[in-house]
């Protein structure tokens, strides 16, 4: 079944059971639910790609938690905005040989307030690139609402990524 059409039934679910509770308490309680279960990657699930001679490939990676499940931050690397982290997804940047800097600044979807309250920062992690490698870096949101990023084993990396699908960017 569709994840879009999992997601409305899940939703209606909701919205039959908050019922009973009164106005307010049920506006804030659909309001919360809402943003949780629809904040995850919703593109394809993962594909390996080859590296090659020339460049390799780096696997930005976040597993589902609860944790910052509501939130999403714009990922750059070496300063240009290349996708958009959210709950349970992966990106597979195709990168040169050299030094690639990731940095990571939360999205203003509570409002520019909190947006800046929670700048994580310009540097996320940086990884000194060799040719024909596959790298996976983790992330998972720490207690200021940053992502804390972790280059992780290959191994490790292909067995939690295996089920994840492709973050979204600005263009999709």
């Amino acid at each position: 079944m569709n994840k879009n059409l999992n997601c409305f039934w899940f939703k209606l679910f909701l919205l039959t059971t908050f019922k009973r509770l009164s106005s307010s308490k049920f506006i804030v309680s659909v309001c919360f639910i809402l943003l949780v279960s629809c904040s995850t990657a919703s593109g394809p699930t993962f594909e390996e790609i080859a590296p090659s001679d020339y460049q390799s490939i780096i696997y930005i990676y976040k597993v589902g938690s609860f944790r910052g499940s509501a939130l999403s931050w714009n990922l750059s690397a070496n300063g240009k905005p290349i996708t958009i982290v959210t709950n349970k997804g992966y990106f597979p940047y195709i990168a040169g040989v050299g030094n690639v800097t990731f940095s990571a600044k939360i999205r203003a979807g509570f409002g520019t307030l909190l947006s800046a309250a929670f700048d994580s920062g310009p540097e996320l992690i940086s990884i000194n690139v060799e040719p024909n490698k596959s790298y996976f870096v983790k992330v998972r949101v720490g207690s200021a609402h940053d992502l804390v990023p972790e280059l992780v084993p290959i191994e490790q990396g292909l067995h939690e990524i295996k089920n994840l699908s492709i973050f979204k960017t600005e263009d999709n």
